[in-house]
């Protein structure tokens, strides 16, 4: 969607080339950081949630008017409502978390937990919207199933990864790497 927006106003190479700037920088720092306890995998998972934060705050500017009740018919209101509110509930409720995971005195294996459920949440809502989508004859959206995916991938990292289960419920990091 920046690319729409940056094709909108002509910058399309600007953007890319920011945008690899940025990948490159995040990666890095991330890289940088493997060996602490908020660092590698872990970061970038933080990082991309502030990232998708930014580009849902975006996003959601051109559709604000359908959130007001009136605007949309009953029905449609009300499956609108069913296809964007939890994915937004849960996103915001994943960046409260992040914040818990950064403060060292806040890491808690509850925090993991609850992470856990709402990127489960927010991937039953994927999943809710590829059906009502292809229901209504909508077509099959790519964008959904990107975000279900990588929410699944993030799901699986936080469900295997030995730093989480070292940082926050072992609480033995940085373990002896050999």
């Amino acid at each position: 969607m920046l690319d729409l927006l940056a094709a909108a106003n002509g910058n399309i190479s600007n953007y890319t080339s920011y945008g690899g700037v940025w990948l490159f920088i995040i990666v890095w720092i991330c890289y940088a950081r493997r060996k602490k306890p908020i660092g590698g995998w872990l970061l970038y998972y933080i990082f991309m949630l502030y990232m998708g934060l930014a580009i849902n705050i975006i996003m959601i500017i051109p559709i604000a008017r359908f959130y007001l009740p009136g605007y949309l018919e009953t029905n449609e209101y009300f499956l609108f409502l069913i296809m964007t509110l939890p994915q937004y509930i849960s996103i915001l409720m994943l960046i409260f978390l992040s914040f818990s995971m950064i403060i060292e005195a806040k890491r808690d294996w509850k925090v993991i937990k609850l992470v856990r459920l709402f990127l489960s949440i927010n991937i039953a809502s994927s999943l809710v919207n590829l059906i009502i989508g292809l229901a209504r004859n909508v077509g099959f959206d790519y964008q959904t199933t990107l975000a279900a995916i990588q929410f699944s991938i993030w799901l699986a990292y936080f469900y295997l990864s030995t730093r989480v289960r070292s940082v926050f419920k072992d609480k033995n990091w940085p373990l002896t790497l050999q």
